[in-house]
């Protein structure tokens, strides 16, 4: 009797588990698996900001990410992973060059971006301007996030947690603001 109620009690667990994302291992051939998402949200979800200001990344989104060997400070040049291109798709992110751990054990300290500038060449001097027009594709173009997470090692995943790096102001009047506020901005 005692086993059926502890299995009673541990079923609505058990369930909540399968409802999270299903999170990758590390890759077996020592590749580099990412887990992106944002500050204060489950990972693995799409970019586009909703009435209530989540975000949520959309197909095609890219994010760069530099690396510096654990402890290094992030370089203008010579980063050990330097301006690499993260794409999202349906099937969660792609490497368009493919990252791989170093076999000594090397572990590194990483930084990402969004959105996705191939001319950036220096990541300690980023130029970037908000668009005048924030309607459409603009709109997530001025969006200015980043992410950083340290001491990653082979085998482990790379989890990025992105967060607004400007602030944002609602045109739309005080109400919605106001309840993003009261919400804890949520």
């Amino acid at each position: 009797m005692t086993h059926r109620y502890l299995l009673l009690l541990a079923l609505p667990l058990l369930l909540a588990g399968c409802a999270q994302d299903e999170i990758e291992p590390a890759a077996a051939d020592g590749g580099i698996i990412f887990n992106i998402g944002f500050t204060g949200q489950s990972t693995q979800t799409r970019i586009t900001t909703d009435g209530d200001f989540r975000s949520s990344w959309q197909e095609g989104d890219e994010v760069g990410v530099f690396a510096t060997v654990h402890g290094q400070p992030l370089a203008a040049s010579g980063n050990s992973i330097q301006n690499v291109r993260l794409t999202f798709d349906e099937n969660g992110w792609v490497q368009q060059t493919p990252l791989y751990w170093p076999q000594d054990g090397t572990r590194f300290d990483f930084y990402a971006y969004y959105p996705y500038n191939e001319g950036v060449t220096d990541p300690t001097d980023i130029a970037f301007a908000v668009k005048l027009d924030q309607s459409g594709a603009n709109y997530s173009a001025s969006d200015l996030m980043t992410a950083r997470t340290a001491d990653r090692g082979r085998g482990e995943q790379v989890v990025l947690s992105f967060s607004h790096a400007l602030g944002a102001v609602d045109g739309f009047g005080q109400s919605r603001l106001a309840r993003y506020i009261r919400r804890g901005g949520r």
